[in-house]
């Protein structure tokens, strides 16, 4: 395993596309559709709750590594604040009117709403879906919690990147930290605390981390360390969730397992038809 300095690729970690992620995207994908398709039978979605929290929180190392790959080594505020926009707000405007427009139909052209008609700036904003975690009535129709949390990220990942950039062992610690913080409750939570945007975005630096260790270290030898450990996790982050029931701790252990099998694994797929459809998916 060889320790080496980071060199940049035009201003990059890695220059071209990073095929093992897509390849979790796709697992983390899966892990999620899966999850909410069997929500409905409370004997098998109660079992895999936990995996279905899982594959959001390898989405946000996802998130975090891809970010970091390419802003690591400076931002063009105006460029990636358009492209952040037209990645998420055309896709969701499109789905909300379509969703409306079918509700509409249904209901007769009659949309019977109780929520405040000031809320309505919260769905132009895409933030609505986080209001039914607070209990607050809106005009919420699509895009859940997660969406508001990855507006967020978006919105502080300039002044994130300088930081983490300057001390990514501190800034990793430190937000692991404030979860700590959370699941004690030494700090209280105003939601549920897998909906709490701390919680969720601690991933985004994890992953952010572990891809400036793959490209500090390099060999089999780590990838035979980072299996070891991901296995391990997994262990650990079952028995914390079944055994032990504080599923808000054994997450983090089950997602940082996943995370490292997966990204070994998909480092060593020979199977290429099989790769190619992932790819294509997740894309």
């Amino acid at each position: 395993m060889n320790l080496k300095p980071i060199e940049l690729e035009n201003g990059k970690l890695y220059k071209g596309k990073i095929v093992y992620l897509d390849v979790i995207r796709f697992v983390a994908c899966f892990m999620v559709v899966f999850y909410h398709f069997v929500a409905a039978l409370p004997q098998i979605s109660g079992r895999l709750g936990t995996w279905g929290r899982v594959g959001v929180g390898m989405f946000f190392m996802i998130s975090g590594a891809a970010l970091t790959n390419g802003y690591y080594g400076g931002i063009k505020l105006k460029e990636f604040y358009k492209k952040r926009f037209l990645s998420i707000y055309v896709p969701f405007y499109i789905a909300y009117i379509s969703a409306f427009t079918v509700l509409l139909v249904r209901n007769s052209f009659h949309m019977p709403v109780s929520a405040p008609k000031w809320t309505f700036i919260l769905t132009v904003l895409g933030l609505d879906g986080y209001m039914p975690c607070l209990n607050r009535p809106s005009f919420y129709i699509l895009g859940e919690w997660f969406l508001p949390v990855i507006i967020f990220i978006y919105l502080i990942f300039p002044l994130w990147r300088i930081v983490f950039v300057k001390a990514p062992t501190l800034t990793l610690i430190a937000v692991f930290l404030l979860r700590a913080l959370l699941i004690l409750g030494i700090i209280p939570s105003p939601v549920v605390l897998c909906f709490n945007v701390i919680p969720a975005i601690s991933y985004f630096p994890l992953g952010a981390y572990l891809l400036l260790l793959s490209k500090r270290f390099e060999g089999k030898r780590f990838d035979i360390i980072s299996v070891l450990i991901g296995i391990a996790a997994l262990i650990v982050g079952v028995y914390i969730n079944h055994c032990l029931f504080k599923v808000d701790t054994g997450e983090i252990f089950s997602t940082l397992g996943m995370y490292l099998v997966c990204t070994v694994l998909a480092k060593h797929f020979k199977v290429k038809f099989l790769l190619k459809f992932m790819l294509y998916v997740s894309s």
